[in-house]
């Protein structure tokens, strides 16, 4: 993927949290379309890492490069057209309460896309069947399974179809069933639409489970808040299972 132009690029970039360093000197880029595996430890900072990606919180010192332009130089109007463009899943789904499944996958198009009605209930209907969610479409989130919150969540960040998805640590406690739809979604995404894709995900959990290696492009390690390795997945993966 080195002749495609990257997507994001870091540029010496370091963050601190309460004046402890969470990330540190950070360089790398990832191309457009590439499906990147951010592998570390559970307090290694991969939410931060991904917040930065998209301006959500701002590097102590460094930059952040997207589509070729800092992104401290994005005026508001850049930023919201970025953020419109990119998909963000949490690990708890971060669903809103008071709206039944349905509603919080339509809520992107319906505040911020100027969409028909008619195109929001054709894709909203689209990701309910492909992400098993049609029984659940008229039930609020309280009480729903973390799966079946994880999938509605999926299912928001996919309506708007995304340049860029920010998965984190999506595939951790799932079960087969739900993982598979999850990786047949995610491949006809990458396939149609040439989407970028960074993923956080556990180093011991990757040790063990391979369920991002029929996704994944690459692999970073991210140890002591610093870029230990990168390469491809498999190939990394191997590595860290031998060490």
């Amino acid at each position: 993927m080195s002749s495609i132009k990257p997507y994001i690029e870091m540029q010496a970039v370091s963050y601190k949290s309460d004046d402890s360093v969470v990330l540190d000197n950070l360089s790398f880029t990832v191309a457009q379309g590439e499906f990147l595996v951010i592998a570390g430890s559970d307090v290694v900072g991969k939410t931060p890492f991904l917040k930065l990606c998209v301006g959500l919180i701002n590097p102590s010192s460094g930059d952040v490069i997207i589509n070729g332009k800092n992104i401290k130089e994005f005026s508001y109007n850049e930023m919201q057209r970025f953020r419109q463009k990119t998909g963000f899943v949490f690990q708890d789904g971060t669903l809103i309460s008071n709206l039944n499944i349905r509603e919080n996958i339509a809520l992107p198009l319906k505040y911020h896309y100027g969409v028909s009605d008619k195109t929001i209930d054709k894709r909203v209907e689209k990701y309910l069947e492909s992400l098993k969610l049609v029984r659940y479409a008229n039930e609020r989130p309280a009480g729903l399974p973390l799966e079946t919150k994880l999938l509605a969540g999926l299912a928001r960040a996919l309506i708007v179809e995304p340049d860029l998805l920010l998965l984190d640590e999506l595939f951790t406690s799932l079960g087969k069933t739900t993982v598979s739809i999850i990786i047949s979604n995610l491949k006809a995404l990458k396939k149609e639409n040439n989407v970028t894709c960074l993923m956080t995900s556990n180093t011991v959990r990757l040790k063990s489970v391979v369920s991002e290696e029929y996704l994944a492009d690459s692999l970073m390690v991210i140890d002591g808040g610093s870029i230990i390795e990168r390469g491809n997945f498999r190939e990394v993966r191997e590595r860290l299972i031998a060490d």
